[in-house]
């Protein structure tokens, strides 16, 4: 046991005074050669302005660097999706490969050592056999079946303006019927596909769509409650090929059911449909939330919006776009999601090529291949991700699993080469020897061509983003509505206004929050431009508390998220006001602060921070990683006990809070800010339990009620 103590001390010893004398003789050099100065000095340009509204009554922030890129979204004359793709087929050579799938040839449910279905995410785990190699769709193909379809449902009965369900994961069909409808002017409505029962049945019902378009593999949900939703008339399926043979379920018998295929057949054989132009002030999107806060809002989008948010987004990936067809992006985010289908719609006509993928086939080592199967990283070989902050965390949690199942002494050696090159990497340096060595075998998991990951849909730990951006040796940039150059490294600074995008700050007075704090400003983070949302669908009242129009005509929307703005203009998301929560001190605190900093730990899959009216010390409900967990059941010598009483053994809580702790200050938590105790929970946290939204965040009202006797047993603990 000493011995396993002191020699990843010694190794890590040797291994500084080695890079330390590498570093003292070689530096001249680097300097000579890298010229540091120069990146500095491009980080600190200021990108925004503060300017006054017309009439005077405010003051706000955009961005004033000129941005210079060709898009079909950057000409005037794009207002709509359709102009963009009448634009790309007038300009792009239609032989070029553009978008791509794996075809599925099987898929038998995983059983677990108790012969239950096993499950990631809530959903359930497949062995999936995938072709052994990506089949490319040309850009003329796209087109064809884009057509085909739009025809097909012009022959189903779809009308222009009327409305149609997109029920169903990311995939190829999913995008390309999107982009049908777009092309017959029909309204989308976006609905995740993990979404409960309760929510499916409200957004069918309140939008009083007659079509729906979903996977063969979702037919069995919406037929346990179609009955509820009258409404529903119609319903597209796609299937793979080997599903033909299987049986549909049950509908009643005025519901009309038809595979994607056969619709795309029929619509083949049907005559030209003439659409008149969209109208850029007609609604185009209805996408409805994860439901954070119960049933879940429809944000509705119209056609300027839309070209809007897509002309923003060029500002801040202008290298990607300049050098589009030399890109591949890896799509396995929702595109039920705003900033999966806007980046979907933005790459697509930018010119990047486009694989399909999944959460549970990406790398080789995911949960649904088959002995031997290569996984679509592997294959695809990617230089573009674009994924949430959960997807970032995993991946940390991962390598550092690997390294520690290989030795002990691999996880503080990563961790000290990386806060290296991170130092060095911050004054301008690279690390060649470092990125050759290490990076390189990490980025390997990835394809090997990853240059790009933009992350969005939540703040991101400082630490998950420095490690990403080092380890993979790649860009990181924030996206959405502020965005972050690839230039900048300022961890935990969401970046700057996209272009087009208007910033302001308004105070929050019972959070201590106003723009005249000092040394920056700060505030509840006001977006103002012609990419903001009309508002929620149906809903008068939460879009009068969301949503305002001031004297000049500018539309906000009001985010909810607290920010700070540095005097270089980056903006960074400090609190959420939902959040936050006062202790019986007076004393304010973030809860999504302290679980984003407990979510680095490897053996912590999520954590619900937990406070008292009555105490100022803080709990937390936790549910373990189930792999770390293992691993830490073989080190305590317990694993012969279940996954119920690992997470009631008193030596194992404690040793799971004592490294909570330790992650805790590191990352420069005040001991106040740290949980005194905790529970560990072994049911998952789903969205079919209701624990978790859509998007996988966090239910917090429905954890709290679940787990009340439990919390209220770990504050009687420390009132003892």
């Amino acid at each position: 046991m000493i011995k396993g103590k002191i020699l990843p001390k010694l190794v890590l010893f040797n291994t500084r005074l080695v890079v330390g004398t590498y570093t003292a003789v070689t530096l001249p050099f680097y300097a000579a050669f890298q010229r540091p100065w120069i990146i500095r000095r491009q980080r600190e340009i200021i990108r925004t302005k503060v300017e006054s509204s017309n009439d005077g009554s405010y003051h706000f922030w955009k961005r004033h660097v000129p941005t210079e890129v060709v898009h079909p979204f950057r000409y005037d004359k794009c207002e709509t999706v359709k102009q963009a793709l009448e634009m790309m087929r007038s300009i792009e050579d239609l032989n070029t490969p553009r978008l791509s799938y794996r075809t599925v040839y099987s898929e038998d449910v995983r059983l677990n050592e108790n012969g239950k279905p096993m499950t990631q995410d809530g959903k359930v785990m497949k062995a999936t056999k995938l072709s052994d190699q990506y089949q490319w769709l040309t850009i003329g193909q796209v087109f064809e079946r884009v057509e085909h379809i739009m025809r097909g449902l012009s022959w189903l009965g779809l009308k222009p303006r009327q409305k149609m369900i997109i029920f169903s994961e990311t995939r190829l069909e999913w995008f390309i019927t999107a982009l049908s409808l777009m092309e017959l002017d029909a309204v989308i409505v976006t609905l995740f596909s993990n979404l409960g029962k309760d929510g499916l049945i409200h957004g069918m019902k309140q939008t009083e769509a007659k079509f729906v378009m979903t996977t063969f593999d979702l037919l069995e949900r919406i037929a346990a409650f179609i009955d509820q939703t009258p409404n529903i008339e119609k319903i597209v399926y796609i299937r793979h090929e080997y599903q033909k043979q299987k049986p549909i379920p049950k509908f009643p018998d005025h519901i009309q059911l038809i595979a994607l295929d056969e619709l795309e057949s029929i619509g083949s054989q049907q005559p030209k449909v003439d659409i008149p132009p969209p109208n850029p002030d007609s609604v185009s999107l209805i996408m409805y939330t994860s439901g954070t806060t119960g049933i879940p809002k429809a944000v509705i989008l119209h056609h300027r919006q839309v070209r809007s948010a897509l002309v923003a987004l060029a500002s801040n990936v202008t290298d990607l776009i300049e050098e589009g067809p030399k890109h591949v992006y890896a799509s396995f985010l929702p595109m039920a999601h705003i900033m999966g289908l806007m980046f979907e719609l933005f790459l697509f006509t930018g010119g990047v090529r486009i694989g399909y993928s999944s959460p549970h086939t990406l790398t080789d080592s995911s949960p649904a291949h088959i002995a031997g199967q290569r996984g679509d990283l592997n294959l695809l070989q990617p230089t573009v991700l674009i994924c949430v902050p959960l997807i970032l965390d995993r991946i940390i949690k991962e390598i550092y699993s690997k390294l520690s199942s290989r030795s002990p002494i691999l996880p503080p050696l990563f961790t000290y080469l990386m806060d290296y090159k991170i130092r060095w990497t911050k004054r301008g340096y690279g690390t060649p020897l470092i990125n050759r060595l290490v990076c390189k075998r990490v980025q390997e998991q990835f394809g090997g061509r990853l240059k790009f990951i933009i992350s969005g849909g939540a703040p991101l730990n400082p630490r998950t983003e420095e490690l990403i951006r080092a380890a993979l040796d790649i860009h990181l940039m924030q996206g959405g509505i502020i965005g972050m150059p690839q230039v900048s490294l300022d961890p935990g600074k969401a970046g700057y206004p996209l272009d087009g995008v208007r910033l302001k700050l308004e105070s929050w007075p019972e959070g201590g929050y106003t723009p005249d704090d000092k040394p920056n400003p700060r505030g509840e983070i006001l977006v103002g431009g012609d990419s903001v949302a009309q508002g929620y669908y149906k809903l008068e009242d939460e879009t009068k508390d969301s949503f305002s129009t001031c004297s000049d005509g500018i539309r906000w929307f009001h985010t909810g998220d607290i920010g700070e703005i540095f005097p270089n203009g980056t903006v960074k998301v400090i609190d959420r006001k939902k959040d936050l929560a006062k202790l019986p001190n007076g004393e304010y605190i973030s809860l999504g602060k302290i679980e984003s900093s407990i979510k680095t730990v490897p053996l912590v899959e999520n954590v619900c921070i937990c406070v008292s009216s009555k105490l100022n010390d803080l709990v937390a409900l936790i549910t373990p990683n189930e792999k770390q967990f293992r691993l830490l059941a073989q080190q305590l010598e317990k694993t012969h006990l279940s996954r119920i009483q690992l997470c009631s053994d008193q030596q194992v809580i404690d040793k799971v809070l004592d490294v909570i702790t330790q992650t805790c200050l590191q990352l420069g938590l005040h001991r106040r800010e740290i949980p005194v105790r905790i529970r560990l929970t072994h049911e998952e946290w789903l969205p079919d339990n209701d624990l978790l939204t859509a998007a996988f965040k966090l239910k917090r009202r429905n954890v709290l009620k679940y787990y009340a006797k439990d919390v209220e047993q770990l504050f009687s603990q420390i009132q003892r």
